[in-house]
């Protein structure tokens, strides 16, 4: 029987995806037996409740904090309570965005105005319902904090309204094209219980014991450093999730998750695993080692903008030029990630997710390689 599992390696625009299916080598053959009639009418049938569908997670990172803007890994756990308009798609359909809170994202020819119709029925996991008028003041709320900068909708929005109940509209100074694949997903629309006590200053205290979205799970138990229980709400306004509960259990280093998936422990694993399992996990006759791009992108960026804290000389392009030559990508590759990566050209990702919204003209920058001295010289 086949164990379903996934790994993801992070690694420089590639990333190792070790995943299989759930299947029965054998279908067992079911044969009808005949029942007398009054054996039938005499007994009561018990009434077997289904068992809940339960997933097993193993990870090393622990959640830093529930507060989307000041912590970390809450980008990784988050986004099964929070939720923007839009989700990621599968690597099938290159990660388009899938609709989440909208219904539909509509741009209007100049690309300057995006209309977006929520779904019905929206709640926080609060009861809270959510409208549009709901979005549209927590958006304002964003922009009138330093979080306007998170986001380039945001950073250059001129107005936006609600039209009705289900309906927002909002227009920027330039036409931002791939928001239905990017910001669109990662806009994740808070409870007013986080941001009504809250100004720029003071959010920042704001501790995220109590994470509260519209998404598909809540969170119901966490022990700090041990693990992390997620179930599934029932009411959940796209329909209950198929797994009523995900435990994320925490172990102390790498080779006690690996361990833990080869002994059947887990069903999962998260993405902080490194190359170095990838033999030993395509050695295990139940597991299915399948290498996918990209999972997890390796670069290196600067902090240019004006309020920013940065050297001068990082405003000169010869200077940022010359770092890049400098970096050898593919020593990196073969050294670092043991082979499991690809070289990608100079962006903030690459790979058939972003074929769409890349410049397919972009190349990689050589590495300049200095020969050693010899010792004759």
């Amino acid at each position: 029987m086949k164990k379903l599992i996934t790994l993801l390696v992070l690694i420089l625009g590639l990333a190792l995806l070790a995943t299989g299916c759930k299947t029965d080598d054998a279908t067992p053959e079911v044969v009808p037996t005949e029942v007398p009639p009054d054996i039938v009418e005499d007994t009561e049938v018990p009434v077997v409740e289904d068992e809940p569908v339960v997933l097993r997670v193993g990870g090393t990172a622990d959640i830093d904090c529930w507060h989307p803007y000041a912590c970390g890994y809450i980008w990784d756990f988050g986004d099964i309570i929070f939720e923007g308009f839009n989700g990621k798609g599968s690597w099938e359909t290159g990660c388009a965005g899938v609709p989440r809170l909208a219904k539909s994202l509509v741009n209007s020819e100049d690309g300057l105005t995006w209309t977006i119709e929520l779904n019905e029925g929206i709640v926080f996991s609060d009861g809270t319902p959510v409208t549009a008028q709901t979005v549209v003041d927590f958006i304002n709320w964003q922009r009138s904090t330093d979080l306007i900068y998170w986001y380039y909708e945001l950073t250059y929005m001129t107005s936006i309204e609600a039209l009705d109940d289900t309906t927002l509209q909002f227009t920027t100074e330039y036409p931002i094209s791939n928001f239905p694949d990017m910001d669109a997903v990662w806009m994740w629309i808070m409870a007013p219980h986080f941001w009504e006590q809250y100004d720029n200053a003071s959010m920042w205290t704001y501790d995220g014991s109590d994470p509260i979205g519209t998404g598909p799970y809540q969170l119901t138990d966490y022990v700090p450093g041990e693990y992390m229980i997620f179930d599934a709400i029932e009411n959940y306004y796209q329909g209950k999730q198929p797994i009523d509960r995900i435990i994320y259990q925490l172990y102390s280093n790498a080779d006690a998750v690996i361990q833990a998936l080869i002994a059947g422990e887990i069903d999962l694993t998260s993405k902080d695993l490194t190359p170095q399992y990838y033999d030993t996990l395509v050695a295990e006759e139940n597991i299915t080692v399948v290498e996918t791009p990209p999972g997890s992108d390796h670069f290196l960026s600067f902090n240019v903008h004006p309020m920013g804290a940065k050297h001068s000389a990082i405003d000169d392009p010869i200077v940022r030029e010359a770092i890049d030559h400098a970096i050898n990508r593919e020593q990196i590759v073969e050294i670092a990630l043991l082979g499991h990566g690809v070289v990608c050209p100079n962006n903030y990702a690459c790979g058939p997710a972003w074929e769409d919204v890349l410049n397919p003209d972009l190349e990689v920058t050589p590495s300049e390689r200095r020969e050693k001295p010899s010792s004759e010289s």
